[in-house]
């Protein structure tokens, strides 16, 4: 695997001011996209007190990636309420009929359970189907029985989709993470650090499939140029130590089909 060294990701493009010129196209007149953003920077309270979970052996990708949006768009709304919240992957999987459990499911589909019925906390459904990939119906009530099964929803018909890069870029910076679709291969689990690049080399073409992860932000490198900071589902460990890694714009497909968000209550 390929990958760039970390003192280089910080590098300024020759070019600022054009990219900078660039991202003002649809956006309010008062409205200024820096070109480069992180949300982890922008609200640390938001992203230091809940580590990353690990999906393990379930593919549950797509509601690990909703549900850590959708709890870091709540903080980012209202951090005194909400800078500790971590929402049930379990519960959206149990409760969502339209996808298909530790089998996959689309992203849309999985934001429009957030509108419509919402889930409770990790706390009171704890994550439990990684290891045997095996899914209880839908309980209504929480795994420990003095807890209350509130739910937090997003507010109806709020669903967006940022169709190009731009339009991710706006949806993120004005709201909050995005979650969008990439095709992982095996060798992304190899990274360390850096920006992301598949060898393909390194990979069984058959073991690759599509992954939903959770864009917080961006920035620049002069060789590789535009690139995405992305929350993966791997766990903590995972990447440069924390969850997360940086994988160009385009590069395995990312944000091909758009990135998707809901607005909360």
């Amino acid at each position: 695997m390929k990958f760039i060294k970390k003192n280089a990701l910080t590098e300024e493009p020759e070019n600022r001011q054009k990219i900078e010129n660039e991202l003002l196209m649809g956006l309010e007149s008062n409205e200024r996209i820096p070109y480069m953003f992180d949300w982890r920077e922008k609200a640390r309270e938001c992203f230091t007190k809940v580590a990353i979970k690990n999906q393990k052996y379930c593919g549950s990708c797509y509601s690990f990636a909703v549900t850590y949006a959708m709890a870091k768009r709540f903080c980012i709304k209202n951090p005194a309420a909400y800078s500790t919240l971590d929402l049930s992957v379990e519960d959206l999987l149990e409760c969502d009929y339209k996808n298909l459990k530790c089998k996959g499911g689309i992203i849309p589909y999985t934001w429009e359970f957030t509108e419509s019925t919402g889930v409770c906390s990790e706390a009171c459904k704890p994550y439990y189907s990684g290891e045997s990939k095996i899914v209880n119906e839908c309980a209504l009530y929480c795994s420990d029985y003095r807890q209350s099964y509130l739910k937090y929803k997003n507010k109806r018909y709020t669903l967006q989709n940022g169709r190009s890069d731009n339009d991710i870029k706006v949806h993120v910076f004005r709201s909050g993470p995005v979650v969008t679709g990439m095709t992982a291969c095996p060798d992304l689990s190899m990274y360390r650090g850096g920006i992301y690049i598949n060898v393909p080399a390194f990979d069984d073409a058959e073991k690759c499939g599509g992954h939903a992860i959770t864009i917080v932000g961006w920035g620049y490198h002069s060789t590789y140029k535009n690139y995405w900071i992305v929350a993966n589902s791997w766990g903590d460990t995972f990447g440069e130590g924390n969850g997360y890694f940086k994988i160009p714009f385009g590069h395995m497909g990312i944000g091909k089909d758009g990135g998707f968000a809901s607005e909360p209550m």
